[in-house]
């Protein structure tokens, strides 16, 4: 079986900055629970980087909690954190690393005194609920959000490191042979989506395809179950229904499921997701916010303008959005939908699986915390699934399709009517790109590298 500690992730050069810098700030790392935190930090850049770590685990022991009860001193903190653990710490060689340090508010707390009087240690925390925070060191830390893999990490994952230098090439570069094996993998992501335990099912060669499958889809289901456990305990400290949350949460792959063919993914719909058919943008909008910051969904605001007259943000009325998981293979495990049908050109769900990858392609970008400045245009019967900023600030619009359809109909008509230089249309096409013309088509498993090289948003 190939062993985790392979796997390579995009998150280690910026924490490898973060080391070198003389005086720092502790680097404080969120993302969802299960998308390899503690992997990252235990397994890829501790063993590289120091000689021994001193771990505090919040959540497996709280015993812990004891440590940082009284006098927060960085001193007296890592007295008794070396008693706690039996383990001494050298502040020149070891890390210092807590994890789910959001369940120890004092810990959490005293974030800001090893930044303000002990510098020059080295301290990474991680947590699954740091959007939920009710208290919190500003200023005095690093932020870092962890994803699930990215398709490029898949394809590491993989043993596929040659194809995946082709990501950060253009459309141009690329030779047919290439092409053809990253449409093989990227039908492949999408069954299996990027948490690592998937991932880990997955190149799994000593088994069959069918053993494979069978793996993920089980490893996907229990953290489906597990993620909505999870809402019960965090939900009760932000005063919102865990039965709602459930209930948002599952109902968002069944509305995108909606959406056949080509046509962009829906705006979310508020009385789709209750029984209760009053329900408004207010009854929802504080579970989906506790979503949101627990980094399991993600929005993009609709809007029907790309004037250049005015910011983009200033089109966005708050109840229009639509909204997606931070998975694909957890979107899929939920509709349960199968490899096979994955593979089937003629399926009719592949458009809003496209369009999926592409939203999380563009988000992963964003390893820092960030105001997203990624929207959805749509008026009257014209929809582009993406308008973000351009290099030049001037609107950029990308339509997302997932076969060899090259009809641009909404995308030219955005780009008509308010008068912008180019457009992009992401396909399962390899074609010749003429970067003369309005619309340029790349293939789309190039959504991250267009993304990055043409848009100032990420």
């Amino acid at each position: 079986m190939r062993k985790m500690s392979v796997f390579k992730r995009i998150y280690e050069q910026p924490m490898e900055r973060w080391k070198s810098t003389p005086q720092r700030h502790p680097l404080l790392i969120d993302g969802a629970r299960q998308v390899g935190k503690s992997f990252l930090i235990e397994d890829v850049f501790a063993p590289k980087h120091f000689a021994n770590t001193l771990k505090l685990d919040f959540m497996e022991n709280k015993s812990l909690h004891a440590i940082f009860e009284g006098d927060l001193s960085v001193d007296g903190i890592l007295d008794r954190a070396q008693l706690a653990t039996n383990t001494k710490f050298n502040r020149k060689t070891d890390l210092l690393y807590f994890e789910e340090v959001g369940l120890c508010r004092e810990a959490l707390e005293s974030l800001k005194f090893f930044s303000q009087n002990a510098p020059d240690i080295f301290l990474v925390a991680t947590g699954s609920n740091i959007g939920l925070f009710g208290r919190f060191p500003v200023g005095k830390t690093v932020r870092m959000t962890v994803h699930p893999f990215t398709f490029q990490e898949f394809l590491w994952a993989n043993g596929n490191d040659l194809l995946a230098e082709y990501l950060n090439k253009e459309p141009n570069s690329i030779p047919q042979v290439a092409h053809d094996k990253f449409m093989q993998a990227f039908q492949d992501y999408l069954y299996v989506g990027g948490m690592p335990e998937a991932v880990k099912a997955w190149v799994n060669s000593e088994l069959d395809i069918i053993s494979k499958l069978d793996g993920v889809r089980r490893i996907q289901n229990t953290l489906i179950d597990d993620y909505i456990i999870d809402f019960g305990k965090f939900a009760k400290d932000d005063k919102v229904s865990p039965l709602i949350v459930e209930r948002i949460f599952k109902n968002i792959p069944v509305q995108l499921a909606q959406t056949q063919n080509e046509k962009p993914m829906p705006r979310f719909q508020f009385k789709l997701a209750s029984p209760n058919r009053n329900t408004s943008y207010n009854d929802v909008s504080s579970p989906i916010s506790f979503l949101e910051r627990l980094k399991l969904v993600r929005r993009v605001n609709q809007i029907n303008s790309a004037s250049v007259k005015y910011p983009l943000k200033s089109y966005v009325k708050e109840p229009l959005f639509k909204l997606s998981l931070n998975d694909i293979g957890l979107l899929n495990a939920i509709l349960d939908i199968q490899y096979q049908q994955i593979k089937d050109k003629h399926f009719a769900f592949n458009g809003f699986l496209a369009e999926v990858f592409v939203l999380n392609e563009f988000l992963s970008s964003h390893i820092e915390p960030h105001s997203t400045s990624l929207y959805a245009y749509k008026q009257g019967d014209a929809e582009v699934e993406f308008v973000v900023r351009g290099n030049d600030g001037t609107p950029l619009p990308i339509e997302v399709k997932s076969g060899s359809n090259a009809k641009a109909k909404s995308l030219r008509a955005l780009i008509n009517k308010f008068n912008l230089p180019k457009g992009y249309k992401l396909t399962a096409n390899l074609v010749d790109v003429n970067t003369e013309r309005d619309v340029e088509q790349w293939p789309i498993y190039l959504a991250k590298y267009l993304y990055q090289s043409r848009s100032i948003g990420h």
